[in-house]
């Protein structure tokens, strides 16, 4: 977890809703770090969603799944827009 230590500070880790996009094929940023970090982030009471697309390059996902990128967001979106203030 140390790659991400640090990456908040106590100003704005607070609870909020999260979304993480991510994939198994991205070389730049691991999705086991990833899938801490979001644990991290719902352990601190963050509503986390996530969605890995599996074998998208760093930030290639829209490009590489971009039926299955719109759909997940706009459902995301869709799933918090009571949220709104």
């Amino acid at each position: 977890m140390a790659h991400f230590n640090g990456l908040f500070d106590a100003s704005v880790n607070v609870p909020r809703r999260e979304l993480f996009v991510y994939s198994d094929g991205d070389r730049l940023v691991w999705y086991n770090h990833v899938d801490q970090f979001a644990q991290q982030r719902c352990d601190q009471g963050s509503a986390v969603t996530k969605v890995n697309f599996d074998d998208s390059p760093h930030v290639g996902h829209f490009r590489t799944h971009p039926d299955a990128y719109r759909a997940a967001v706009s459902r995301w979106v869709e799933d918090h827009d009571h949220d709104r203030t």
